[in-house]
C-alpha cells in the first residue's frame, strides 16, 4: 500500500502553458506501518482492520481516478 500526501502551499502558484495551478509542497513520506500506528492510537482499531479499510479505499480511489472522476476527501 502506498499513500502520497501533499499539502497545498498557501501562497505560490505555478504557471504552465497559460494555465495557473496551486503550488504543491511535498510534505514528506509516511511509511504505511507508521500511518497504521497513528490511526490505531487515535481510534483504537486493530492493525488488520485499518489495513483492510485502507486497501479497500485505495482500490476504489484508483478505480474512480482511472475513470476520470475527481475524488474529494473531506477534512
Amino acid at each position: 500500500m502506498k499513500i502520497n500526501c501533499y499539502l497545498r502551499a498557501s501562497g505560490g502558484f505555478m504557471q504552465a502553458d497559460g494555465m495557473v495551478y496551486p503550488a504543491m509542497v511535498d510534505a514528506g513520506k509516511i511509511e504505511s506501518q507508521d500511518f497504521v500506528s497513528y490511526v490505531q492510537k487515535d481510534y483504537n482499531l486493530s492493525p488488520s482492520v485499518i489495513k483492510a479499510v485502507l486497501d479497500g479505499v485505495t482500490r476504489e480511489l484508483q478505480t474512480f481516478l482511472t475513470l476520470g472522476h475527481t475524488v474529494e476527501v473531506p477534512e
